[in-house]
């Protein structure tokens, strides 16, 4: 049984159809999905003829080069008829989603998954993060925090970006540990993460603690200063592993990789003979 039922209806808009929920004028709302939470989008009014509603982690889904979210979904029926749904129960840390329609570009809209703690009101965690190319001028800034707007951090403009981060760990010895920034895998985001490995670019991860009712009211928590060292995507995320620039006991800012540049060619076989 559904936590939240959303009747779901297709108008027609500027630059298009766009799908509205519960009869409300509102055009491709963001919605606020919970965790653990279910959620059933009915589909049975006419206007839903044609527009299967589904979801991603890519804006726009695969019209935007992602592909469709299955975790937690089932549908059944045929949009516009009686008994047609979507339905999805959000899953624990889930990323944040998308709502689109298959077969046609520019109908959906943002749809925020959030911890109990944070849909009952309290505080929530964002990130806001720095990518600097050392052979390139000007910085890449990005947030998570605040879906579609840019928001301020320390002075500067940090636009949305949908993209996870892990790994706020130090050793005793005061290591960073190895991080990695998730982000969703499409044709923008694969071309940008082969770049940001072979130009070994430095990302700057600032944790912050945001009240989700004031944009400007954040605490800063953590920062994590890494160098991107390698890259794996699958078909719905892309990853950037990140190796701290800093090393408390070898002291070598920041740490080599081997390359043929350097090293010349490996052996492919451990049976070597020096003549």
């Amino acid at each position: 049984m559904a936590d939240q039922t959303f009747a779901v209806t297709v108008v027609a808009s500027t630059g298009g159809n766009r799908y509205r929920f519960d009869g409300g004028s509102l055009d491709a709302e963001t919605l606020e999905l919970t965790e653990g939470k279910t959620y059933r989008f009915t589909q049975e009014h006419s206007s839903n003829s044609n527009h299967p509603l589904r979801f991603s982690t890519t804006p726009d889904g695969t019209h935007g080069g992602g592909s469709e979210y299955t975790t937690g979904v089932t549908t059944a029926g045929t949009p516009g008829s009686s008994g047609a749904y979507t339905e999805i129960t959000i899953a624990y840390k889930a990323p944040l989603l998308f709502y689109y329609c298959s077969n046609h570009p520019g109908m959906g809209g943002a749809a925020k998954t959030v911890g109990i703690e944070a849909s009952d009101g309290g505080l929530a965690f964002g990130h806001y993060l720095t990518l600097r190319s050392p052979t390139t001028l000007g910085d890449f800034k990005f947030q998570n925090c605040w879906v579609g707007e840019n928001a301020d951090f320390s002075g500067t403009s940090f636009g949305f970006l949908p993209f996870s981060f892990s790994g706020v760990t130090i050793t005793k010895s005061g290591d960073n540990m190895p991080a990695t920034i998730a982000f969703p895998n499409n044709e923008l985001s694969r071309p940008f993460a082969t770049i940001a490995v072979q130009d070994e670019y430095l990302a700057n991860i600032r944790t912050v603690l945001i009240d989700p009712d004031n944009k400007d009211g954040y605490t800063l928590l953590n920062q994590y200063i890494g160098q991107i060292v390698s890259a794996k995507w699958d078909s719905q995320s892309l990853t950037l592993e990140m190796a701290s620039v800093f090393d408390a006991v070898g002291a070598d800012v920041p740490r080599k990789r081997l390359t043929r540049q350097l090293v010349g060619h490996l052996p492919l076989t451990s049976s070597v003979r020096v003549a």
